[in-house]
């Protein structure tokens, strides 16, 4: 979230305003990051900014982690009324599709 205006007059930089959300994509390791906003309209637009200018949501990336963990923990096996026995059911009679007169087996090559 931006926390700071910054308005560069440098082609390469992101224009910022307090309260956007900007999302980061890189970092230079020098004090800037590289970040977009999700366009539609222009899906290549992006720049750098200060690293100062926006300020990181922690919270929105560890409550689906959380959440997730929950669903494991709270998850049980439900076991089958009755599970299938093989062998028991009778095998249907299949239809003669036509092969009257073919041969019962294939010839040898």
């Amino acid at each position: 979230m931006v926390v700071r205006d910054f308005q560069a007059g440098n082609e390469e930089n992101l224009l910022l305003w307090t309260g956007e959300t900007v999302y980061v994509s890189d970092n230079d390791g020098e004090g800037w990051l590289y970040g977009f906003f999700l366009d539609p309209e222009d899906p290549d637009d992006g720049g750098w900014f200060p690293v100062d200018a926006v300020e990181f949501m922690e919270e929105a990336i560890e409550e689906p982690e959380q959440q997730a963990d929950d669903t494991w923990d709270q998850w049980t096996a439900a076991e089958p009324e009755e599970l299938p026995q093989w062998g028991q059911e009778e095998v249907p009679e299949l239809p003669d599709w036509g092969n009257e007169g073919a041969p019962a087996e294939p010839a040898d090559p």
